[in-house]
């Protein structure tokens, strides 16, 4: 899924079983959050505070 965090495509990192039962924004928000999780860098990664 890594490789995938960036192209925007959400739908291709949704559970399948949603379908397309989800609201884009929050899917795309918690992309956005699991990409900063996994960032090399471990200062670029967000606190638990944030």
């Amino acid at each position: 899924a890594k490789p995938l965090l960036g192209s925007k495509n959400v739908r291709e990192l949704a559970d399948p079983s949603l379908g397309t039962d989800y609201d884009r924004q929050e899917m795309e928000w918690a992309v956005s959050t699991a990409s900063m999780c996994v960032h090399y860098l471990a200062a670029s990664r967000p606190r638990m505070s944030q």
